[in-house]
């Protein structure tokens, strides 16, 4: 949690912000690829399951993470960068859409050497913008 709050609480735009949250969460991922699979896992279990089946520690971090989130929505959104809705909608959308991305991201979840993109990070950055971006 202290890298994300640390992109968050950098100088920038909103969008800057949620660009240098996309390589920072990318980056981790595939830094720590046992942990980033583990916690695809636990990140996506929570939406399913009792809060309390879930190790303490992880749901804290998904629940906080997807309230730093909210407020950089809602943060872009008043400063006219992202579009209207929900800051928590949209939150969860852009959480959604990164864990789509890094549970086929070869350089996360491949045991072998095989570390090429299936959608190139830039890629990424413009579906991004264009989902979110006014």
């Amino acid at each position: 949690m202290l890298g994300m709050h640390a992109v968050l609480e950098a100088e920038g735009t909103a969008t800057e912000k949620l660009h240098m949250l996309i390589d920072f969460q990318i980056g981790f991922f595939r830094r720590l690829r046992p942990f980033g699979r583990l916690l695809l896992r636990y990140g996506n279990a929570s939406l399913l399951s009792d809060p309390n089946e879930l190790d303490a520690v992880i749901a804290n971090n998904v629940a906080e993470s997807m309230g730093l989130q909210s407020a950089l929505f809602a943060a872009g959104q008043t400063t006219g960068e992202f579009r209207a809705g929900d800051a928590t909608v949209l939150a969860h959308l852009f959480s959604g859409l990164m864990a789509a991305y890094q549970s086929v991201d070869p350089s996360i979840m491949s045991d072998g050497t095989d570390t090429g993109e299936r959608l190139s990070l830039p890629e990424l950055h413009q579906l991004v913008a264009r989902a979110f971006s006014v």
